[in-house]
C-alpha cells in the first residue's frame, strides 16, 4: 500500500508488476485497456507519429502524473523527449479549486474521486459516478495469473475493477476538457489526438500491484 511506503521504493521493488493501462481520447464512448508494456509501448509511438506529423509535441495527462511518469520511465524506458510534457490533472484541480473537500473532509483535499464529485456537480461531460465498492473488493486480492500466496479477485471482482479503472480515466479526459490547460501547439496525445475542434490532451492511467 502507498499509505505504507513510499512511491519510489513501491515502484523499485521486485514484486511490483502493472496489471494494465486504461486510455481515452476525445470523442470516445470510454476508456480502453492495454495490458501489457509492448501494448503500451505502441500505443505511445503512434501517438509520437501523429505528433510528429502535426508538428505539435506530445502530451501526455494523468491524475498524479508523476506516478504514472515514473512507472513508463523507469519500467518502459518511455520518458517525454523534447517539448513533450506532461499534464497533472491534480495540479489543476488544486489551481482552480484550493478549497475542494473542505465540507466533507473539514481539510482540502485533490483526490481523483474528490475532482469527480466535483465534476458530477458541474455537469462535466463523460462523468460517472465512482464505484468505491469495485475498488473496496479488490483490497487486499491478487489479480490473476499472480504468482504471489494469497486471495484472487473472482472473474467479477475483475471485471467490475476495470470498469472502475476506465472512469478514473474518463474523469481525467472530463477534467482536462473542463479546466482547459492545452495551448493550441500542442496535440492531445496519449489518449486524445487530432481533435477537428480543437488539439487536447486526454488521459490515462496505470493499475498496479506489489504484494509481499
Amino acid at each position: 500500500s502507498l499509505q505504507d511506503i513510499h512511491s519510489d521504493e513501491y515502484i523499485a521493488d521486485p514484486q511490483f508488476r502493472v496489471h494494465f493501462w486504461t486510455v481515452q481520447q476525445p470523442g470516445d464512448a470510454e476508456a480502453t485497456i492495454i495490458r501489457d508494456e509492448a501494448g503500451m509501448k505502441a500505443y505511445i509511438a503512434a501517438r509520437r507519429e501523429e505528433a510528429a506529423a502535426s508538428g505539435k509535441p506530445l502530451l501526455l495527462a494523468a491524475h498524479n502524473a508523476s506516478f504514472d511518469a515514473r512507472i513508463m520511465a523507469e519500467k518502459y524506458g518511455l520518458d517525454v523527449e523534447g517539448d513533450e510534457r506532461w499534464v497533472d490533472t491534480l495540479d489543476l484541480f488544486r489551481a482552480a479549486e484550493p478549497n475542494a473537500g473542505m465540507a466533507e473532509n473539514g481539510y482540502a483535499s485533490h483526490k481523483l474521486e474528490v475532482m469527480s464529485a466535483h465534476l458530477l456537480e458541474q455537469g462535466a461531460k463523460g462523468v460517472k459516478p465512482k464505484n468505491s465498492a469495485a475498488n473496496a473488493a479488490m483490497s487486499g486480492k491478487l489479480m490473476p495469473g499472480s504468482d504471489a500466496a494469497g486471495i484472487t479477485a473472482t472473474a467479477e471482482e475483475v471485471a467490475a475493477f476495470e470498469d472502475y479503472a476506465k472512469n478514473d480515466t474518463s474523469v481525467v479526459l472530463a477534467a482536462l476538457e473542463h479546466f482547459d490547460p492545452s495551448p493550441e501547439r500542442f496535440v492531445g496525445v496519449s489518449n486524445a489526438l487530432n481533435n477537428v475542434r480543437r488539439n487536447k490532451p486526454g488521459a490515462l492511467s496505470g493499475y498496479t500491484q506489489a504484494v509481499n
